[in-house]
């Protein structure tokens, strides 16, 4: 068998022939072999199949050679690959050998190696590169692998034999591959030579076992010669387990911008992929990558690199890119083919480029190979919409030969999601944009005054992408591909162009200024930098277009304007900065801007204005500022400093500042120009014809730049119509803000006329803003004659101010006190004085504001010749400007004629809370009758936040004492009964100050003359009812003695309530009594929550000294503040008794019904306010006191009538406290529906103690509870009067009166009262007791109980159900309505166990008895139903009382609400059986949708 098969080898060696075999040898090797031949035209190969033997005759071999020792890679494995392998002898088992094509195992090494190629010296021809094999003549060349483990192996073998060149093409004779394990061949591939095309061998043996160092050759034979032999082998060796590539997923990619040589490296870096294949339908990953070059075992001379490409004859080479994120992407590219230097330049064929999104072809195009330099191709596909799930293919195909086939592909791969255009850009319109852009100045967001910063393609203007990636650190748009554009420097991108366009604002005319300048190429490679080319466009069309070389040597700068261009709206101009081949040292500076020629779009002052009607020629920028021809004033921007090349700023913020979107700034005092040459301008037009002053500062501020050096100041002109009436230019001045006047006086103008405030800011607008002060005026000034002709010189602005000249006062304006004139313009709410010229100025007795160009002024004129004294203070008003530094405070001057006695300057405090104070104290001033003092307020620099508040008093020096008076009297007096308050009546002083030692008899009364006031304590009011103490100084009343003696003072301080939104923050007042300087008492009177809950407190000195002359003092004075710190003091005194009457004070009123003066009662009648009392005859039948009609007075019954009051009169038995006791029942009144009910009055000695209201219509009766003390003096008269209110019908009621020793020393006993008829309760819902019970009857109940589960009948469980006053007294029961369950009083109010309303002046009440002593918590929730059905609702609030103290408030359920509020509470407290708690709902205002529902539960925590 060997030597049969051996035979059929050497036959088959002999034959010379093409073949492809297939060998066999037992089990050792399952060979499948394919034949593919890469050409246009098929090449047939025979199918002959040799079987070679397994081994050779022994005479072939010989042992003159000795193999050098082979030390292995001990980690080595069966994986291996030619090209990649390729170096040493023996890497990863590889060793390059030559020999016999017949016995490879007798074969010997090379032994000459350059570290490019291996070589034999004397086998001419022979060669071994990575990727090159050549035979010798008769020798061949063997690549030798030995096996790195026992196993099993696969082999794939690529030959590619180079095209037969030779001069005589019948020479060469192609070659032939054989295969050996060891001495066996195991495979045979005869390669003929073709002239037109490469010979392509590919062959796979699968499952090849091995052994451990068994060698593989792989032997190209020269056949019978060696000519043109030399081909490419690959061969490929892997562990049949061996996996194949593969490529992993970037996880950091989070958008689709790629570029194939930035992002080259790994399989999967960045999407990209390294393929090779017949086509992109089969394509796979390049199975091997060896110093950052891919290569693939089958495709010889496919190299796939950063810079490099190369297809094999057999596969084409391809990257591939997929998206990472679902989108839209734009894809630039270009591919390189570089020069070939082939010995037959006609035989490379150049490639075949093409683009595929999966299989659909994008781009296909031919690219030849250049004999010379290189072969550029470019393509772009915009806006290609992909998902992650998409492949782009980037192909080079060799097409019929792959000789110098090398290029480069340079894609650039951008994400285009989200990405705009300048259709997609809306740009600002909120003001009318004009031909005037510099995109120096306008830099910044895409469509900034039609600006757009893009990346482009090549020269196109058109189908650019805007730059997203703004830096603003950097003030510039960038991108990964050094793309940068800033507003004066510009660099192309790699694969990209820097497109900077602008949109047409307007048709018309314009011109382009525009330069570049291509900075140094200092690239280390000077030749590698091409320059730029820099167009511009009027949309398509070029305009002018210039080359920038790359000079290493300077700068190269062009000019690129075109003086005029017809544009329409919406065109563009655009200018193109093209970086060509490459972007090395591209960058360079630029200019471009647009100026208009044509007029400018919009209004003008002539839309907005006009002249003659009311508008006078006083006008003042800082007060009329407003909207646009307010008062003539027109708020404008220009150009070229022509104010008729002028339009109308339209942005207005109100009340602040006009601005343009470019930085012209203007605000009544401020004024910023833009850049581009656009001038801030405020104009006037003249309203009518005549001469006018004109004011005019400008103020520049500080250069806080920080380059100093850049700011290069304004100019600021005045101008009438075009001529300048003056110019003044400000330089940058870093240390010091700088003002200049412009003030032109007697200009005369034409109605029509415009004056314009210009302001230039130059080259450029950094820090160019400042402050100015603009007025016009008329000169005519009114004036009148001053007198004051009320022969005393006292004086108080406050109190006096209302009309000129009332008590010598005057209110003026003017620029100084000689050139001033008198106002006659009241205020909108008329409350003061006001500028005829112009705004701002305000004169009032409380605020005081001047104008800019006019001070406010208060003048008063000496009324008799003396000396004066004025006190008081000017309060400068806190500021909230935005710019704190600029209010600058007021100037405060008095003068007394001409001439100056006070001045200074008061600043402006930050915060509209808080104020700057000046006093004034000027004592003694001489003065004569007819001069003129003047308190004049002016601005300082600036009017803005100039208010404040002037507080002047003049006294004459030689005041009024307080004295005992000429007129004849006792020592007997009741403060609340003296017929008036004029100074000294009766002894009466009422007086303000800080202590008695400087308290000044008060001269200023309210206009019914009932009260005292004064200018300079604010909030002191005294009355002989009422007084409330100042914020700077006590209330003083001051009673001097008549004669010598002793006397009784007697009375009570009654602190009225407080309805403060901050109950915690009123803190009462306190109170001293003095006889001259010695104290007689000192009491803090605290103040009480809600309006009626007053806190009273007695006083009683018997039997003091006096001595004629002494004072008697009671000083009412604020604690720590005097929010509602308003009362009633209450005085009597009287000359000391040493006698008694010998009765007490305790009596009946029932009981003692009888004679007149019985037991120290009097019946009869009066006036509503107590006066004019008069008694009534008896009518002895019906035991009554009557007056023919009404009156009518019974010891049970009582109606009034007849306009006359029905009074009941007590005379006290002793001196000392009483309590009274009772109440008043109102008896149904609804016969007649008219009836309106009565008023109960109290009063001692005239003075009106309690005020008691019953009015209304009642259809059952009500009664009031009685429960009062009070200090007395012996012979005291205390009147129960009830008034008919209104009308006197069906007024009747029953009056019951006890009065009792308030020591408690009661002799008296009560008799209880009999009920006219037995048979019917006296008064059925009446509270019988508001006091704790003293011996309440329980029923076995404990003190654990639920309202809702309780509510029922009257006083089950404990509870009560009624109406009650806002303070919890008079409570009255109501009467149960059985079918709606509920109490009710024929309206309101209502109560049922889930629903409360209270209403007809009445507090809706739930009374709950204790049952037992002990501690009980008391907790719930009042819910406020929403009431804003009615806006006028105001809601409700809740008290809960406990004997009449309240322990709880709660007014958050006051108010008009769309929903529900909730207050709930919570409260332990200690109680004794009988005790009353009162759950009272007060309506608060009005009772308008004040329902709600009260939860309660009481329980016991003993």
């Amino acid at each position: 068998m060997l030597k049969k098969g051996f035979s059929k080898v050497l036959q088959a060696i002999l034959a010379h022939k093409v073949k492809t075999a297939l060998i066999a040898s037992g089990a050792t090797a399952a060979i499948a072999v394919t034949a593919v031949v890469m050409t246009n035209h098929p090449m047939e190969i025979k199918d002959e199949v040799i079987a070679l033997g397994g081994g050779w005759p022994d005479s072939f071999f010989s042992d003159e050679y000795v193999e050098p020792e082979f030390v292995d890679d001990p980690s080595r494995t069966n994986n291996a690959f030619n090209v990649a392998d390729f170096g040493e002898q023996g890497n990863n088992g590889w060793f390059y050998r030559y020999g016999s094509a017949l016995d490879p195992v007798k074969s010997r090494r090379l032994e000459s190696y350059d570290g490019e190629k291996y070589f034999q010296l004397g086998k001419t021809g022979m060669e071994i590169k990575s990727n090159f094999i050549h035979t010798a003549e008769g020798t061949a060349p063997i690549l030798e692998w030995r096996a790195a483990d026992t196993g099993k192996v696969n082999v794939q073998l690529t030959y590619v034999k180079n095209a037969n060149k030779d001069k005589n093409p019948s020479y060469p004779d192609g070659v032939t591959l054989y295969v050996y394990k060891g001495d066996e061949a195991i495979g045979r591939y005869e390669v003929d030579v073709s002239t037109d095309k490469e010979e392509v061998v590919e062959e796979t043996i699968k499952d090849l076992s091995v052994e451990e160092l068994e060698s593989l050759y792989f032997i190209v034979d020269p056949n019978m010669n060696n000519a043109f032999d030399g081909g490419s082998l690959y061969v490929a060796i892997n562990d049949v387990n061996a996996k194949g590539p593969t490529a992993s997923v970037d996880t950091t990619r989070e958008n689709n911008n790629a570029n194939s040589q930035e992002d080259f490296g790994k399989q999967g870096n960045n999407g990209w992929t390294y393929l090779y294949g017949k086509s992109v339908k089969d394509a796979k990953l390049v199975s091997t990558e060896k110093d950052g070059a891919y290569m693939n075992v089958t495709s010889p001379n496919l190299t796939i690199s950063q810079y490099f490409i190369h297809p094999a004859i057999n596969d084409e080479a391809m990257l591939c890119w997929q998206p990472a994120v679902d989108g839209k992407i734009e894809v630039r590219g270009k591919y390189t083919k570089f020069e070939q230097n082939d010995g037959d330049p006609t035989w490379p064929d150049g490639v075949v480029v093409s683009v595929y999104k999966n299989g659909e072809k994008l781009f296909n195009k031919k690219v030849a190979a250049p004999a010379k330099g290189e072969n550029s191709i470019s393509f772009r596909e915009q806006d290609l919409e992909v998902t992650t799930e998409d492949k782009l293919y980037f192909v080079v195909d060799a097409g019929i030969n792959s000789s110098y086939d090398g290029g480069c592909f340079d894609i650039n791969i951008i994400d285009r999601t989200g990405a705009t255009t300048e259709a997609d850009v809306q740009i600002d319109e909120s003001e009318t944009r004009q031909n005037f852009a510099d995109v120096k100045y306008d830099f910044g967001e895409q469509g900034k005054n039609g600006w757009f910063y893009q990346d482009g393609f090549g020269d196109e203007p058109t189908g650019s992408y805007n730059m997203q990636n703004f830096e603003t650190e950097e003030d510039r748009y960038f991108d990964s591909s050094y793309l940068e554009i800033k507003r004066d420097f510009v660099n192309t991108g790699k694969g990209k162009s820097a497109v900077i366009k602008w949109k047409v604002a307007q048709t018309g005319d314009i011109k382009i200024d525009a330069a570049y300048t291509k900075f140094k190429n200092e690239d280390k490679n000077p030749s590698w930098p091409d320059g730029t080319r820099v167009t511009i466009y009027h949309n398509d069309e070029v305009l002018v277009q210039e080359e920038f070389e790359a000079d290493t040597k300077k700068e190269i700068t062009k000019s690129l304007n075109v003086e005029k261009v017809s544009v329409k709206k919406d065109d563009f101009i655009t200018m193109v900065v093209n970086g060509k081949d490459n972007n090395a040292y591209d960058g360079g500076s630029y200019e471009f801007s647009i100026k208009g020629l044509s007029p400018l779009t919009g209004k003008t002052h002539k839309d907005v204005t006009s002249t003659g009607g009311s508008r006078t020629n006083n006008a003042s920028m800082q007060e009329d500022f407003g909207k646009q021809g307010s008062n003539g004033w027109v708020f404008q921007s220009g150009y070229y400093l022509d104010p008729d090349f002028a339009v109308n700023v339209e942005t207005y913020k109100e009340n602040d500042k006009y601005t343009t979107n470019d930085g012209i700034e203007i605000k009544r005092d401020y004024i910023m120009p833009a850049n581009k040459g656009r001038s801030a301008n405020v104009k006037w037009v003249a309203a009518q014809t005549g001469p006018v002053d004109i004011s005019l500062t400008y103020t520049k501020l500080k250069n806080e730049d920080a380059n100093p050096d850049w700011p290069d100041g304004v100019t600021v002109y005045l101008k009438k119509n075009n001529e300048i009436l003056k110019k003044q230019d400000f330089a940058p001045l870093t240390d010091k803000e700088v003002t200049k006047d412009l003030s032109v006086e007697g200009v005369n103008v034409k109605a029509g006329d415009c004056l314009t405030l210009m302001v230039d800011g130059k080259e450029n607008t950094a820090y160019d803003g400042g402050n100015f002060t603009f007025v016009i005026e008329d000169a005519d000034l009114k004036t009148v004659d001053m007198v004051n002709n009320s022969g005393s010189n006292y004086a108080n602005l406050a109190l006096d101010f209302g009309e000129q000249g009332n008590n010598g006062w005057y209110y003026w304006e003017g620029k100084s006190v000689d050139k001033a004139e008198v106002l006659h313009q009241k205020t909108e709410d008329g409350t003061g004085y006001t500028s005829r010229k112009l705004k701002g100025l305000e004169v009032k007795k409380d605020f005081v504001q001047p104008r800019l160009n006019a001070h406010a002024m208060y003048k008063w004129v000496v009324a008799v010749d003396g000396e004066i004294d004025i006190t008081g203070a000017y309060v400068k008003f806190g500021h909230e400007d935005p710019n704190a530094t600029w209010p600058d405070g007021t100037t405060v001057t008095i003068y007394r004629n001409g001439k100056d006695i006070f001045d200074e300057t008061c600043s402006c405090p930050r915060g509209e809370d808080r104020s700057n104070k000046i006093d004034i104290n000027i004592s003694k001033l001489s003065v004569k009758a007819g001069e003129v003092i003047t308190f004049d307020i002016g601005c300082n620099k600036n009017n803005a936040w100039d208010g404040g508040r002037l507080e002047i008093d003049i006294e004459d020096a030689n005041a009024t004492k307080v004295g005992v008076g000429n007129k004849e009297r006792t020592n007997n007096t009741v403060l609340g009964a003296i017929d008036s308050i004029e100074q000294g009546t009766d002894g009466w002083w009422f007086l303000d100050g800080t202590s008695l030692k400087d308290a000044k008899v008060l001269h200023y009364m309210n206009d019914d003359k009932t009260a005292y006031l004064s200018g300079k304590n604010e909030g002191l009011e005294i009355k002989k009812d009422y007084v409330h103490p100042g914020k700077n100084g006590a209330a003083i009343y001051q009673w001097v003695a008549y004669s010598d003696g002793k006397i009784d003072i007697l009375g009570d301080y009654v602190k009225f309530g407080q309805n403060d939104s901050n109950p915690s923050y009123p803190d009462g007042t306190k109170i001293q009594i003095y006889i001259n300087d010695k104290l007689l008492t000192e009491q803090d009177v605290a103040v009480f929550a809600g309006d009626g809950n007053d806190n009273k407190i007695d006083f009683m000195f018997t039997k003091q000294d006096i001595h004629r002359g002494d004072k008697v003092s009671f000083v009412i004075s604020a604690k720590g503040n005097n929010a509602y710190d308003a009362g009633k003091l209450s005085v009597s005194i009287y000359e000391a008794n040493s006698e008694s009457t010998g009765r007490t004070n305790n009596t009946n009123l029932k009981n003692a019904f009888g004679e007149q003066g019985s037991d120290g009662w009097y019946y009869g009648m009066c006036d509503w306010d107590g006066k004019n009392f008069e008694l009534l005859e008896m009518d002895t039948e019906n035991n009554r006191y009557y007056n023919n009609g009404k009156p009518e007075l019974k010891a049970d019954f009582v109606e009034p009538g007849n306009g006359k009051n029905a009074a009941y009169k007590w005379v006290a038995g002793e001196t000392g406290k009483i309590k009274v006791t009772g109440k008043y029942t109102k008896f149904v009144s609804s016969n007649d529906p008219a009836a309106d009910g009565v008023v109960i009055r109290i009063f001692i000695n005239g003075d009106e103690k309690k005020f008691i209201g019953v009015q209304g219509n009642f259809s059952s009766e009500v009664t009031r509870d009685i429960n009062e003390e009070y200090v007395v003096h012996e012979g005291d008269e205390i009147v129960f009067a009830v008034n008919p209110e209104g009308n006197d019908s069906y007024d009747g009621g029953r009056l019951e009166i006890k009065i009792s020793d308030g020591t408690g020393n009661d002799d008296e006993p009560e008799t209880p009262d009999t009920p006219d008829n037995p048979d019917e309760p006296e008064n059925p819902g009446e509270n019988t007791d508001p006091e704790p019970s003293d011996e309440p009857e329980t029923d076995g109940r404990t003190n654990n109980t639920n309202l809702a589960s309780a509510f029922g009948e009257q006083g089950s469980d404990g509870w009560y159900y009624g109406m009650c006053d806002w303070d919890g007294a008079n409570f009255s029961e109501l009467g149960y309505d059985s079918g709606a369950n509920r109490y009710f009083n024929d309206g309101k109010p209502e109560l049922k166990s889930d629903f409360v309303e209270p209403g007809n002046g009445r507090n809706a009440a739930y009374k709950w008895v204790v049952a037992e002593d002990g501690t009980i918590n008391i907790s719930g929730s009042y819910v406020k139903f929403a009431n804003n059905e009615d806006e006028n609702a105001t809601g409700t609030c809740m008290r809960i009382r406990v004997n009449g103290q309240e322990i709880y408030f709660e007014n958050q359920t006051a108010g008009n609400f769309d929903s529900e509020r909730e207050a709930t509470f919570d409260k332990t407290i200690d109680v004794k059986k009988g005790d009353v708690i009162l759950f009272a709902i007060d309506p608060e205002g009005n009772d308008a949708w004040d329902g709600g529902r009260l939860v309660v539960n009481i329980k016991s925590v003993d």
